[in-house]
């Protein structure tokens, strides 16, 4: 038998030359093979078989099926059992199947196992089976990998809610996420299967945007969807209200570099970026139109660089046309022609003052002289504040204000107020003099007070003295009467009886002119005393009932003059540490003032004084009257220096003005006035029975 160059000799030579070329094919590969006798449950494997969990073949014979199921991933168990169910019933045309197998390193490593059938029995079971095994782990991972990143990006973009859109040129088909269609108030479940732009984009285009933005997108496909794609439109939504879109998208292309006729976009839904840049032009345009129109005003924006080295002008209203004679243009071409308008000292300072904005960034205040082109010499107020710009350049924003004519009403107020401070001090000068005249007017009445106290005093001496005296007076000349009629009975013969009865009258005159010497003696100790209580401040221990006996006593004089009445009810036993003297001029005052004004037009009328201890410490007096009353529009003015009633009719007004200052100061108390028009007068006094060591401030508080 003749054989062809290049074919077996033999039937055996063509197997064994198929199996070397099938092994050679299974070494390209590097996979595993394995074939599988069911009965008895072995498994005959070639090395990479093992290799590829990192186990020698001897690591793992005997091989049976159980090996497989001993290496496998728990969770993948049930899977590959499935698969080879099927396949034995005839439900898949070969078995086939993706698990995990432990490595001998302990990681887990990705296989597909790929077989059939090989020999059947007698009833068409399977006996043996045979395959191949793949170490598919990198393809697991880069699938992974991929899944990944495709889920990120697609969370990424509903986070976001961004769309994402695919649109494929040869099918004409568009894909699209579901935030595509939720961010237009959509239901994503009702746009499923091959959609296209009319159905999903064109339609819901607004009407003044439905050429510009479908045109766009025409010449980015008709240029081969070359670079980025990128169109702005509206969009209507489930409501009725239209969507700003910003749809951005770019072509796909191969290994090659060449188109494949698909283009993968986003829509961003930009409505609330659209009303804000719509409410920030609307906004610059009121405070452009409000800066221009401050009077006398201009607001700028000054770049100073990186570190303060320049001075441009990124902005100025048009109020520097008005306050400087310069266009804004002018000055935001260059922004020294504002600066070299300022006077030389001015332009130094203000310098100085900017540099120190900057180094601090605080906010600054600065007044200067600008010397215009017209030659006229203007005020301004500055402020600023400085910031940092995302590029890093310092800017200050502030308002310049025109401050001329408040600086020359500032002039004229100074001079004014220079003039008013001379007038003030010369003023001042006068009131001073008549103040001092004033105060030794004042003493004057207040020495005329006190001598009239003393007059009081002197015309109750003089009175009481009177009866005394004039008895003693009048017994000294019967007296001498007597002696004369004595002596001419013993000219002319003494008889017993003439000299008994001149010895009886001599002794009865002299005792009755004794005890009335001896009671103007006393009447005179006790004018003393009250005497130099009255003209000093001098402090005693003294007896409240005996000085107010006094006090009555001086005062029956001047009340006998008229048919009033002075009840006097002290109690007993209360010692006073303080000073009688001004004390007693308080309850004569009070008295005096009482005859004087409480009953004008009343025949007669009743003073009471009254006193008694009030809590420990305490004495309390009451001067009353059931005099007219004091009228309600007077009571806050009573204690008042110079206030009376009785202007020109002798009234000084100094004499409650006295009580007051001596019961609030030197005394320590207080005093009140209860008075009802028609209801009599009461003046309270409460004072302590110890006198402060030193007079307290007026208005001292005392027990109620």
């Amino acid at each position: 038998m003749t054989s062809w160059p290049g074919w077996p000799s033999s039937p055996e030579a063509a197997m064994d030359e198929e199996l070397q070329r099938l092994r050679s094919i299974l070494d390209s590969l590097q996979a595993g093979t394995w074939e599988w006798h069911i009965p008895s449950d072995t498994v005959i494997v070639n090395d990479r078989w093992a290799q590829i969990v990192g186990y020698t073949l001897q690591e793992l014979e005997p091989v049976t099926g159980r090996t497989s199921v001993a290496l496998c991933h728990p969770e993948d168990l049930s899977h590959s059992s499935q698969r080879m169910t099927a396949y034995f019933a005839g439900q898949t045309p070969r078995f086939d199947s993706e698990v995990r197998l432990r490595h001998k390193q302990g990681h887990w490593v990705w296989v597909r196992d790929s077989g059939c059938i090989v020999e059947r029995d007698g009833t068409g079971r399977p006996v043996k089976l045979v395959g191949v095994r793949q170490d598919i782990t990198e393809r697991k991972q880069a699938e992974e990998l991929a899944r990944s990143e495709g889920d990120r990006f697609l969370a990424l973009a509903r986070v976001s809610n961004t769309g994402v859109w695919e649109w494929s040129q040869t099918q004409r088909l568009l894909w699209a996420s579901p935030e595509y269609f939720t961010m237009l108030g959509r239901n994503p479940g009702d746009y499923v299967g091959h959609l296209t732009l009319a159905q999903v984009w064109v339609r819901w285009l607004h009407p003044d945007d439905l050429e510009r933005a479908t045109q766009a997108f025409a010449d980015y496909l008709a240029g081969g969807a070359i670079g980025m794609y990128e169109s702005e439109f509206r969009m209507l939504h489930a409501n009725g209200s239209w969507v700003w879109i910003w749809s951005r998208g770019s072509g796909l292309s191969d290994a090659n570099g060449l188109p494949q006729g698909r283009v993968v976009g986003t829509h961003i839904n930009i409505t609330s970026l659209k009303q804000a840049r719509a409410h920030l032009r609307e906004s610059q345009q009121q405070l452009e139109l409000i800066s221009n129109n401050i009077p006398d005003a201009m607001v700028f924006q000054l770049d100073c660089g990186l570190a303060g080295e320049q001075r441009c002008m990124t902005y100025i209203s048009q109020g520097v046309q008005r306050t400087h004679g310069l266009t804004a243009e002018a000055v935001q071409q260059d922004a020294s022609l504002l600066y070299r308008q300022l006077l030389p000292e001015d332009a130094v300072h203000l310098q100085k003052v900017e540099r120190a904005s900057i180094a601090n960034f605080s906010h600054f205040k600065v007044e200067a002289r600008s010397r215009l082109p017209d030659g006229s010499l203007r005020w301004f107020m500055v402020c600023s504040s400085p910031r940092r710009l995302d590029n890093g350049h310092i800017v200050f924003d502030g308002i310049e204000m025109d401050i001329t004519e408040r600086k020359q009403r500032e002039q004229e107020i100074f001079a004014l107020n220079t003039r008013l401070e001379q007038r003030v001090q010369e003023r001042t000068a006068e009131l001073q003099a008549a103040l001092q005249r004033l105060e030794q007017a004042q003493e004057g009445l207040l020495q005329s007070e006190k001598l009239a106290s003393l007059g009081a005093l002197v015309a109750g001496v003089a009175h009481e003295l009177n009866t005394p005296i004039g008895n003693a007076v009048t017994l000294a000349s019967t007296l001498q009467q007597a002696h004369r009629r004595l002596q001419q009975q013993v000219a002319s013969g003494l008889t017993r009886g003439a000299l008994n009865d001149y010895l009886v009258d001599v002794q009865e005159g002299g005792e009755i002119i004794e005890r009335n010497l001896q009671r103007a003696a006393e009447l005179l100790g006790s004018f003393k005393q009250l005497a130099v209580d009255q003209t000093s401040t001098q402090r005693r221990r003294f007896d409240l009932q005996a000085l107010v006996q006094e006090i009555a006593l001086t005062m029956r004089p001047a009340i006998r003059k008229t048919r009033h009445q002075l009840h006097c009810t002290i109690a007993p036993g209360v010692t006073m540490d303080s000073y009688p003297g001004p004390l007693g001029q308080v309850l004569m005052n009070l008295i005096g003032n009482a005859l004087v004004h409480a009953f004008a037009g009343n025949a007669q009328g009743n003073i009471w004084l009254q006193g008694e201890p009030v809590e420990e410490g305490w004495v309390r007096l009451r001067v009353s009257d059931d005099g007219c009353g004091i009228p309600t529009r007077y009571h806050k003015r009573v204690f008042d220096p110079f206030f009376t009633t009785r202007l020109g009719q002798g009234g000084s007004g100094l004499g409650l003005h006295i009580v007051y200052t001596l019961v609030t100061g030197l005394l320590g108390g207080r005093i009140a006035l209860e008075s009802h028009r028609g209801a009599g007068t009461c003046f309270l006094l409460e004072l302590p029975l110890h006198a402060p060591a030193s007079a307290p401030d007026t208005g001292a508080a005392a027990p109620k």
